[in-house]
């Protein structure tokens, strides 16, 4: 099942990469974000780095929720091979019937 970030998770987590200079950043998604970021004045570069720190509690919250989607997506998996290994035992099963059945018939 594919879960997509909302909106404002969306805008906050991009904020944060924009604030961090571009930096490549993995997102909840998995995709990577990255761009050449121009070189800002150092005053400017000591307000984002001030910004960046205020936004790290947010962007640690984002990755706790990130590795807690990836633990129930990994359960998901896990369920989902499970009836897929018991679908091919079924299978096999069946066409074993259908050849036995033609082999009497």
């Amino acid at each position: 099942m594919m879960r997509l970030l909302d909106a404002g998770r969306f805008r906050r987590m991009r904020r944060a990469w924009l604030l961090l200079g571009g930096k490549s950043v993995i997102v909840a998604n998995g995709a990577a974000l990255s761009a050449s970021p121009s070189s800002p004045s150092s005053a400017s570069r000591a307000g984002d780095d001030a910004a960046a720190a205020d936004m790290l509690p947010m962007m640690q919250s984002a990755l706790l929720d990130a590795a807690g989607e990836v633990s129930v997506l990994k359960s998901e998996v896990s369920a989902l091979h499970e009836e897929l290994r018991e679908s091919q035992a079924d299978v096999w099963r069946l066409k074993r019937q259908l050849l036995q059945n033609a082999a009497r018939g």
